[in-house]
């Protein structure tokens, strides 16, 4: 089953990458909004922003952290990198969907 849930974690970080490459410096909720309507309906908020701080580990989005009264709000911005893994150019990169 985890094989499964990867695949689907590799596709939904490719989705989130490919809408802040269209949309720089989208919140994770606008994010979150966004991802449920390209076909992935289940994911949570929480996911969101684990992939969105995922891509920001591997440095294909810069993520900026705002505190509000619920919690914190994430803000994705592309980098040069991420443009390229979202374009299919450079290197694959494990536990990142690779665009056809």
């Amino acid at each position: 089953m985890s094989d499964f849930r990867d695949t689907l974690a590799a596709g939904r970080r490719l989705a989130v990458l490919r809408l802040v490459k269209v949309e720089d410096g989208c919140s994770d909720k606008v994010l979150h909004v966004a991802i449920r309507e390209f076909g992935f309906s289940r994911a949570a908020l929480s996911e969101v922003k684990a992939d969105i701080e995922w891509l920001g580990e591997r440095g294909l989005v810069n993520v900026d952290r705002i505190d509000t009264l619920p919690g914190v709000m994430l803000i994705a911005r592309i980098t040069d990198r991420g443009r390229d893994a979202a374009a299919g150019r450079g290197d694959p990169i494990e536990g990142l969907e690779r665009p056809e």
